[in-house]
């Protein structure tokens, strides 16, 4: 009983972006970061948002993330500069 109130209190939004829900497993959650199942549990979801891999990799996505607006934004202003 304690596990499922914990379970349903739990507030999985806060993880939004980085863990979703399984599509096949409804006991799991996915995360987009690690490409790897997490079970729904909040402790091992805590466990695995603070591990080193996850750290790792989502320092690496973001970083992509930033490069590729930086990119984008180059491009706008080519784009803002041909036209006029």
């Amino acid at each position: 009983y304690q596990k499922k109130a914990a379970l349903e209190a739990y507030d999985f939004d806060q993880h939004a972006p980085w863990l979703v829900p399984h599509s096949r497993d409804p006991d799991l959650m996915f995360c987009t970061v690690t490409r790897m199942p997490v079970s729904r549990q909040p402790k091992a979801v805590e466990g695995h948002v603070r591990g080193k891999r996850f750290q790792r990799m989502l320092a690496a996505v973001k970083t992509k993330g930033e490069a590729a607006a930086a990119r984008e934004a180059r491009r706008e202003a080519k784009r803002m500069e041909w036209e006029a």
